[in-house]
């Protein structure tokens, strides 16, 4: 079937809204339509699906109650459908990047971390390797523990501690 019969067949649908296993087997351009014309159960299973079958969504998609399902859901999201999120401004955009920031390269991380402003700006301290950014903690979250785990993985940092319930990198021979 093509997608203009698929849209309007669809068009009148007036019944229950779709779930993702209901929509698993379709093309990515059929979800857009049924997503379009709000015919879909927006949850986690649905943006799990989305993510796993790559469906190119506009930047607008990516709204504060979208971010919120991806968030509690735990979905990762590839590089394209992050940067896409993360350009709508946004209190969940900091924890959104944090937790997909393994999809990412250092060049987009480091952009991020620019344009952001996450931690005061400490992450871009150490890994510029800024004077004193040995002498930097952070606050035990979520968001900064995962920060600090990708920079150990990237050999920014040799571990974390915590000291006094805030997290500190270590350096050994650094």
């Amino acid at each position: 079937m093509n997608e203009e019969t698929f849209q309007d067949i669809w068009q009148s649908y007036e019944g229950r809204n779709l779930e993702a296993e209901d929509i698993s087997q379709l093309s990515n351009n059929m979800i857009q339509i049924l997503l379009k014309l709000q015919h879909l159960k927006l949850d986690g299973d649905l943006l799990q699906l989305l993510a796993n079958k790559k469906v190119d969504l506009k930047s607008d998609f990516y709204t504060h109650s979208i971010k919120e399902i991806l968030l509690e859901s735990q979905v990762v999201m590839d590089k394209s459908a992050l940067k896409k999120a993360l350009t709508i401004t946004d209190n969940n955009n900091d924890k959104l990047f944090s937790h997909n920031i393994r999809e990412l390269s250092i060049s987009d991380v480091q952009f991020y971390l620019r344009q952001s402003n996450l931690a005061d700006g400490k992450f871009m301290k150490i890994m510029n390797q800024t004077m004193g950014h040995k002498r930097i903690i952070f606050d035990n979250n979520d968001i900064n523990e995962r920060m600090l785990d990708w920079m150990k993985e990237n050999s920014y940092i040799d571990d974390v501690t915590v000291v006094s319930n805030k997290l500190k990198p270590v350096y050994e021979g650094k």
